[in-house]
């Protein structure tokens, strides 16, 4: 189950990443500032996991759409000198926004790109206290914008 990490992207990218949504995007301008502080590499999109069984004699390119098609997908991920990030982006985050972050970064210790440690960042526009505090004991950084 691969970590696809796909195109680099500059660090002053602006644009508009692959498969965002816009209530996403807007928290990801808003974000940028903060999360980009020290980064040196920055990627969108990136596929974690993915179902890997195929039927016999599915040729491998079948095989390959069907574990991308299959592959759970992290909005950011963000690499610092000594750890990833991966940002899970949610407009009025509920519980839901933290069972997806834990989701990515088992799966990439499952798959790991190197030897860095992960961290984990939900950004949103909703205080939730509920959030917050289950997020802490998680390990998970909550970035209320």
């Amino acid at each position: 189950m691969p970590t696809f990490l796909k195109e680099k992207h500059p660090l002053d990218f602006m644009g508009r990443p692959p498969q965002m949504a816009a209530k996403d995007l807007d928290l990801w301008y808003r974000a940028r500032p903060i999360l980009l502080i020290d980064a040196i590499n920055l990627y969108f999109n990136v596929g974690l996991g993915g179902q890997t069984d195929v039927p016999p004699g599915t040729s491998p390119e079948i095989a390959a759409m069907w574990l991308l098609n299959t592959q759970k997908r992290a909005d950011v991920v963000i690499e610092q000198k000594d750890f990833w990030i991966i940002v899970e982006l949610r407009f009025d985050a509920t519980a839901n926004a933290l069972g997806r972050i834990l989701t990515y970064i088992s799966l990439w210790n499952l798959n790991l790109i190197d030897l860095k440690p992960v961290r984990g960042i939900l950004v949103t526009n909703r205080k939730d206290s509920d959030i917050e505090f289950v997020a802490a004991t998680m390990g998970i950084e909550v970035l209320i914008i």
